[in-house]
């Protein structure tokens, strides 16, 4: 590993800083085609009944490729994985400009989920080989907030790309795109000076076990079989797994539904809120990582639900944007605790030699979270409206903070 002229083992790192801004491009490339591909869906078809069926396949997608995703991070060297996938994201994306039906735009999307599956599993992959073991926390926090940065930038350029009823602007959303992720491949490439994380990390571990046996006089003794996978997971990743799943359940009630909301109520412009929201969490990275590391995380995630829980239920009282953007400050505060603690318990409970297994969770936890939480959402609203919405995702947070502190809270586990 790593260290500084202290010894404190080094966060920064080149690959890991590579890591991160690659992360935040491609998903800045997703987050614009998830927002703009049911307007596009409306705009070829001329209605908005199939408009939704873009977003859901893509999550489906994603989901149901993070299995095959995890076993490909785990064999292969997570650089090459990232670059291959970022060219052929880059290909998906172009692929739009023959779309003109309904069919076609669903096998497009599908194409594209099983892509961006594969290329954020393999890049959380490599964050968890290379980060040190003595800043996991830290780190794991800055992986799980830059994903958080771009729902900020997303929409703003989306936006500025695409004109309103003009569905040839959408090509230059899709050019964009391709220079995005060619230029990520390059990037990725040409700034990771050694492809395989867990190459470096296993040499890392057999010279502590060889100065050990050299000091010591006592004999290394080999790693443990590896724990049995259930479609690329390992069990003991599942439960802090579910609980980032029932958070980011509740969270889609805000990424999803939150504009309408604002639309319905007439509230004025909740732009900043997302922008507040992201400023928040990134924040907190820079706050509490260190600390966490420290003091273990338990007390920061607790306080991270608590927040979730008072923001959601304050949501439909706010009368106006200003209220909102008050609100987005605990929002901020409470997914950039929540969701990278949780993530630290799953890369802890997971086996080194899998990093990939261990992203893939991560992941697919946002994926069947967003997926549950964006149906419920809808079928919620037009039953009760957007006021049983937010306080039923409190309610959701508090049962998450009880389930915590009873199953997780304190738990010592190292795979």
């Amino acid at each position: 590993m790593n260290r500084t002229d202290s010894g404190y083992e080094k966060l920064w790192t080149r690959p890991f800083a590579v890591i991160l801004l690659a992360t935040v491009t491609v998903t800045l490339v997703t987050n614009m085609f998830n927002l703009g591909m049911t307007y596009y869906a409306d705009l070829i078809h001329g209605g908005m009944e199939f408009a939704g069926v873009s977003a859901g396949v893509f999550s489906l997608a994603s989901f149901f490729s993070k299995p095959f995703a995890a076993t490909i991070a785990n064999k292969f060297d997570e650089g090459k994985i990232m670059v291959v996938t970022a060219l052929l994201i880059a290909v998906a994306a172009y692929s739009h400009v023959f779309v003109d039906t309904i069919p076609w735009l669903v096998v497009a999307r599908l194409i594209h989920g099983v892509l961006f599956g594969i290329y954020a599993t393999a890049a959380g992959a490599a964050a968890n080989a290379i980060l040190p073991r003595s800043r996991l926390s830290e780190g794991l926090g800055f992986v799980s907030v830059t994903s958080m940065l771009v729902p900020a930038a997303g929409p703003t350029l989306f936006l500025a790309i695409v004109q309103e009823g003009d569905l040839s602007s959408f090509n230059g959303l899709f050019v964009i795109s391709v220079i995005i992720c060619v230029a990520t491949a390059l990037f990725v490439f040409f700034g990771m000076p050694v492809f395989g994380a867990r190459d470096v990390l296993g040499k890392a571990k057999k010279n502590v076990a060889d100065k050990i046996e050299k000091e010591a006089g006592a004999s290394y003794e080999p790693e443990k079989p590896l724990p049995r996978t259930y479609f690329g997971f390992e069990l003991k990743t599942l439960l802090p797994t579910a609980l980032l799943c029932l958070f980011c359940t509740a969270f889609s009630s805000v990424n999803f539904f939150l504009p309408e909301y604002a639309f319905a109520s007439d509230i004025g412009d909740i732009g900043p809120v997302y922008i507040i929201f992201a400023s928040v969490s990134l924040a907190c990275r820079f706050l509490v990582g260190k600390k966490s590391d420290a003091r273990g995380p338990d007390r920061y995630i607790c306080w991270g639900i608590l927040c979730l829980a008072l923001s959601y239920i304050a949501i439909p009282l706010c009368p106006s944007a200003v209220y909102l953007y008050i609100v987005a400050i605990p929002l901020g505060i409470g997914m950039g605790l929540v969701a990278p603690f949780l993530n630290y318990y799953i890369v802890r409970r997971c086996t080194t030699a899998r990093p990939g297994s261990a992203s893939a969770a991560y992941y697919a936890a946002y994926d069947i979270g967003f997926t549950i939480g964006a149906v419920s959402a809808g079928l919620v609203i037009s039953s009760w409206g957007y006021t049983a919405l937010y306080i039923a995702c409190g309610v959701l947070c508090i049962g998450g903070f009880i389930l915590f502190r009873l199953l997780l809270a304190g738990d010592d586990y190292t795979a």
